[in-house]
């Protein structure tokens, strides 16, 4: 590494280290770098994203449940009053 820059080498030196902590333990050149490190960001980026998404369909279905459970009675009392209308509607039309 005797012809690269100093940031060239703690760019590589950082990414080699991430890398291996991921348990990407295959060699890495360093006419690879800006492609490596760009697919890395894209990693961490999507990983990041992938969580955000877990973590919010988590609460969407935590809040799906609570207005469900809130719902539920409206629901019965919804059916049956139907039921209700539906057969006070009939016996309108009878007595016509």
């Amino acid at each position: 590494m005797s012809g690269i820059t100093q940031t060239a080498q703690e760019k590589f030196a950082y990414l080699r280290k991430r890398l291996d902590q991921l348990g990407y333990k295959q060699p890495l050149g360093l006419d690879c770098l800006p492609l490596v490190e760009r697919l890395f960001c894209d990693l961490v980026w999507t990983t990041e994203s992938l969580r955000k998404a877990k973590s919010e369909l988590n609460s969407q279905l935590k809040l799906r449940t609570t207005v469900e459970d809130y719902v539920a009675p409206y629901k019965s009392d919804n059916g049956r009053l139907i039921k209700e209308n539906n057969e006070l509607h009939r016996q309108v039309l009878n007595t016509r």
